[in-house]
Order: structure tokens, then C-alpha cells, then sequence
């Protein structure tokens, strides 16, 4: 186990120079066992020894030895290591009023934002931010959780179901009534073409997200099943709708790799047509129903 320097901190611009002394501004501890290296800072709210946090990873480090002091690299996160999952059962037999179940999962890395929440805010501040992540939804009429605990300082995965009910507000379509349905969050950060930009596309956390929508209670005007995909060196998504019983499923799966994308590779064709495949795939959708 040995001390070791590092420049702590997200969206951090690094100086390309191979030099003898790298830029930083923390103090870690780096450790080895069984052959597989550790970055443990001490200093952060939460503890996660077993993991890797976002502001230390895949940059330059200075291991202090007392045989030497050496230049090393701290390992960058992997997708694998982070895992969000969202799912909502929908109830559209009311009139007024969707009736919605919801599931939501937290691991490894993604959970670590939500690390001793309840330390430092009230749980129904902390419940309101969950259900709002989870549905993208915010004129909600009441909800409940069922138990959970964000106590702990060490991070830990977090799963829990809740309860909502939201009005029935329905969006009128050429082709009848519909509801929206959000696309996954990281989406977002792909849709600026490169003449909008001329820095590297900052991403967050490499993980996994998985969001599905189970909807019934209303007929879909859905011919036929739905799918599309695709992969690269910096994410691969996909989306299904399918019928599934007496429901409509909307299922989405997105895979983010990197942390950065550099600008020269912002600004190319190959790039630029990944783009279009991924918001064409994954943009928000609408769910439209057949007259009653």
C-alpha cells in the first residue's frame, strides 16, 4: 500500500506532455493485492474500495515508493462496472388517471451518487428525486416507496419499487390519441453535430442503462413488432417494441463506453452518421392508442 498523487476532479483537461511530473492536486492511496491494482480515495462522502471513482480514473498518477517515486496511470471505468434499470408498468383502463408501478436499480458505479442521501437530505426530497429520474415525469398526483435505506457511506447497490398515479393527459396525434415515452437520458449528448462544437464531447460515467415501458389497459395500434440497433467504439443501443400478452412493451438497452470522445473524431463522417442512427433509433417515441 502506498500513497500516491493525482488531479482529482470531472471534465478535467490533461496536458499531453509525457513528463516526469503530471498535473496534481490530491492526494490517493494506491494498493495491490492478487495482482489487481486499487485507487482508494479516502477523502471522498462515500466509500468504494471495491470500485472506481469517476474523478480519479484514467489519468496520470505519481506513486510514492520510498524506493522511488513512480509515474503509473489510473485505470479507466468500465461500462460493466455501473448498471441503471428502470421499469414501469402502466395502467391506462381509468379515464383520468394512469395507475404506474415502477422498479428501479442502481449498481456498481451509477449508485454511488446516491451514496448516505439520506445523511444530508429528508427521504421525501430523496423519493421525489427518484421517481422523477425514473419517469421523467414531474405533474405526478401521489406516490409511495416501499422501504429502502441510504444510510451507509459505503456504496452500495440500491433497488426499490414504488407507486404513482399521473392524469391521464393524453397527446393528439393525426392518427389518435398517444403518451409519450422518454428516450434514455444519455441520448441526449449525441444529438449536437460538429459545426455546434470544436472541443471533445464530454460523456458521463461509462455504464449500462436499460429503461422498459410494460403499457396496458388501452389497445396500441401497433401492426407489427419494432426494432432497431446499433454498436461502435463509443456506445451500442437498441429499442424494441413488441406486444407482449395483453400489454405493448417498449424496452431500450444503451451501453456508454468512454468518457470522452476527442473533437477530431466529433467531427467526422463516421461519427456524424453514428449519430443519426442512434436519434433516429432512440428518440422519444409515442405510444398511440385505438379509439375506444
Amino acid at each position: 500500500m502506498r500513497a500516491a498523487w493525482v488531479f482529482r476532479g470531472t471534465d478535467v483537461i490533461l496536458t499531453p506532455l509525457k513528463i516526469a511530473a503530471p498535473q496534481i492536486n490530491h492526494a490517493i492511496v494506491y494498493a495491490k493485492k492478487n495482482g489487481k491494482e486499487y485507487w482508494i480515495d479516502g477523502t471522498n462522502s462515500a466509500s468504494f474500495a471495491q470500485g472506481m471513482f469517476d474523478d480519479i480514473s484514467d489519468r496520470p498518477a505519481i506513486i510514492l515508493d520510498p524506493a522511488g517515486a513512480k509515474l503509473a496511470q489510473t485505470r479507466p471505468l468500465q461500462a460493466s462496472e455501473g448498471f441503471m434499470k428502470v421499469i414501469l408498468n402502466l395502467d391506462f383502463s381509468g379515464k383520468d388517471v394512469i395507475k404506474g408501478k415502477g422498479e428501479v436499480n442502481l449498481t456498481g458505479s451509477t449508485s454511488v451518487s446516491m451514496t448516505a442521501a439520506e445523511l444530508s437530505s429528508e427521504k421525501k426530497n430523496i423519493d421525489w428525486t427518484l421517481l422523477t429520474w425514473s419517469t421523467s415525469r414531474r405533474n405526478l398526483l401521489n406516490w409511495s416507496f416501499d422501504d429502502y435505506s441510504l444510510k451507509s457511506r459505503t456504496v452500495q447497490d440500491l433497488n426499490t419499487k414504488f407507486e404513482y398515479q399521473e392524469p391521464w393527459l393524453p397527446l393528439l396525434t393525426s392518427s389518435g390519441k398517444g403518451y409519450s415515452i422518454p428516450a434514455i437520458a444519455y441520448v441526449s449528448y449525441f444529438k449536437g453535430k460538429s459545426q455546434e462544437r470544436a472541443t471533445a464531447l464530454s460523456l458521463p460515467s461509462p455504464s449500462r442503462m436499460q429503461q422498459e415501458y410494460v403499457i396496458r389497459g388501452r389497445d396500441v395500434q401497433l401492426p407489427t413488432n419494432l426494432d432497431c440497433e446499433g454498436s461502435s467504439d463509443w456506445a451500442e443501443y437498441s429499442r424494441r417494441i413488441f406486444k407482449k400478452t395483453d400489454a405493448i412493451v417498449v424496452s431500450d438497452n444503451f451501453v456508454l463506453k468512454v468518457r470522452t470522445i476527442p473533437a477530431e473524431v466529433v467531427s467526422s463522417k463516421e461519427f456524424n452518421l453514428f449519430q443519426d442512427k442512434l436519434v433516429s433509433c432512440m428518440q422519444d417515441a409515442v405510444i398511440v392508442f385505438k379509439d375506444r
